[in-house]
């Protein structure tokens, strides 16, 4: 018996022994495919992270006058183990993590990486509602200025009750109450400034 226990035990060890090494390779063709998501991923991510940070100090200098932000990652190596952390720099300001930036100051940088964000997933137009509420004269006019340049590429409909955005816009609607309800008024850029 003791040939028939150990033709049996061999022929199941080499079962097993097959199957071990099938089950080696499923784990290798796993491991490898896991890598190339994780690798993909990485450079989906290092792409889109890089092209925001170009688009936020484009959009951020015509904002600002020349101001510099730049996004920073925690940790380079391992960005998925990190968060971001964005640097700016108003003109004739030293640079600063936005975290202690003023409120307007924060509602600048805000908007250009508004700005940057869509440069990397452009649609066809956007509706800005008091996108200027916070920001002063200055910026308000920069952002006209930007709205204007952007509007050769994308459509914008701009809720605003600030008149640097007003002076500056291409047509105008205003709409006010009366006894009947809201009435709707227009005007060509060019009505609204004479």
């Amino acid at each position: 018996l003791a040939l028939s226990h150990y033709a049996e035990q061999t022929s199941r060890y080499r079962e097993l022994s097959l199957r071990l090494n099938e089950l080696e390779r499923e784990k290798q063709a796993i491991v490898q495919f896991m890598d190339e998501i994780e690798r993909r991923k990485r450079r989906v991510f290092t792409e889109a992270f890089e092209k925001t940070n170009l688009n936020l100090q484009k959009y951020f200098s015509k904002l600002t006058g020349g101001g510099n932000a730049t996004l920073k990652l925690e940790n380079p190596d391992e960005p998925f183990l990190g968060g971001i952390d964005m640097i700016v720099q108003f003109p004739r300001k030293p640079s600063i993590v936005v975290s202690g930036a003023s409120g307007g100051e924060r509602s600048v940088v805000a908007v250009a990486f508004i700005f940057a964000l869509r440069e990397f997933t452009p649609a066809s137009f956007y509706i800005l509602d008091e996108i200027d509420a916070h920001l002063d004269a200055f910026h308000v006019s920069k952002l006209a200025d930007l709205l204007l340049e952007e509007s050769e590429k994308t459509q914008f409909v701009v809720i605003t009750l600030k008149s640097e955005m007003v002076n500056k816009a291409q047509k105008v609607y205003g709409v006010y109450m009366t006894g009947t309800g809201s009435q709707v008024i227009s005007a060509k850029f060019l009505e609204v400034s004479s």
